[in-house]
């Protein structure tokens, strides 16, 4: 009944309106508007609920209709072009990215001598590790990223007359081979600037977000040991921070490891950043930030909760 009342209709039990003491209280209890000086943000929040609709809206259908496009094309098994690269160079990764950022934890609390980090200290080691880990990961990245691109380059081509041309290479193995005989190990770190940029925000956006949110539900759940499932939300709000601060900065280094090394579109990553400004304007920074959303939260969910179980047993 409340929730249709407002505050002239309510009526107050009490007998003089203007000497209630409670006059207030019974107006919040009985309007869904809440105090005066709130009623104005009302239509922004709703302005906002509606823009974020759109955008998510928007999100969706691109990323069902990429779906789609690639079943159609490829089946189940276009979902998984240049899976070797990450499969093999994840483990890794994953082992370089937790022992540097515990290593560089360890360091500074060594140095500071406090008991905990703050979180400006947890953000620049989680930038630290993000700058080492790079070394491994980039390569992990370009032939990945090499294989799906060579398999666009191929159905584009078979589109046009005189059919596909001969692919480079057909395996991850093959993409390994054919970078090093053409350009030797400077094509393995093709973008690591980009990737340098990328991983300085988002691990330290990751493990800032994955820390204190672990804290936070630690003390709401009054355990001294984080649960499972503490583990899982912690690292799913770790994943969704990284990826919507670091986007922007993921598109620029898929950019520049996509280049021709021989005939170079990108110098640079200013460079970089302004010519896809220039192509597709600020939405282009945003293009394939759903399922980048998706991977993130729910891979570092498991990942998070994978390693601190397997630490545990180790320990």
């Amino acid at each position: 009944m409340h929730s249709e009342t407002r505050w002239s209709d309510h009526t107050c039990r009490h007998t003089s309106v203007n000497t209630c003491r409670q006059r207030s209280s019974c107006r919040q209890r009985s309007s869904p508007v809440g105090p005066a000086f709130l009623a104005p943000t009302r239509p922004c929040r709703a302005a906002l609920h509606y823009w974020l609709t759109v955008v998510l809206y928007c999100l969706c259908v691109r990323a069902v209709a990429c779906l789609k496009q690639v079943l159609k094309a490829d089946g189940l098994p276009g979902f998984y072009q240049g899976v070797g690269s990450p499969l093999l160079g994840q483990m890794a990764f994953n082992a370089c990215l937790f022992g540097t950022f515990n290593a560089t934890k360890r360091a500074m609390l060594g140095a500071s001598g406090a008991s905990e980090l703050s979180n400006l200290q947890i953000f620049a080691a989680g930038s630290m590790t993000g700058m080492a880990s790079a070394i491994v990961e980039t390569p992990v990245d370009l032939f990945k990223s090499k294989m799906q691109l060579q398999t666009l380059h191929q159905e584009a081509a078979a589109l046009t007359p005189g059919g596909a041309a001969r692919p480079d290479f057909h395996s991850t193995w093959g993409c390994v081979k054919f970078v090093t005989k053409n350009w030797g190990l400077r094509g393995w770190y093709q973008g690591l600037s980009g990737t340098i940029l990328r991983n300085s925000v988002s691990n330290g956006s990751f493990f800032l977000s994955y820390e204190a949110s672990k804290k936070w539900l630690m003390r709401q759940s009054h355990v001294q040991e984080a649960t499972p499932a503490i583990l899982l939300m912690s690292g799913a709000l770790g994943g969704f921070a990284c990826v919507s601060l670091s986007h922007p900065l993921d598109v620029i280094k898929s950019a520049l490891m996509s280049d021709d090394l021989q005939k170079r579109k990108y110098h640079g990553i200013i460079d970089c950043a302004n010519k896809v400004k220039a192509e597709h304007g600020f939405a282009g920074f945003s293009r394939g930030l759903l399922p980048s959303l998706v991977r993130a939260v729910t891979g570092n969910a498991v990942l998070v909760l994978t390693v601190e179980m397997v630490r545990r047993y180790l320990t």
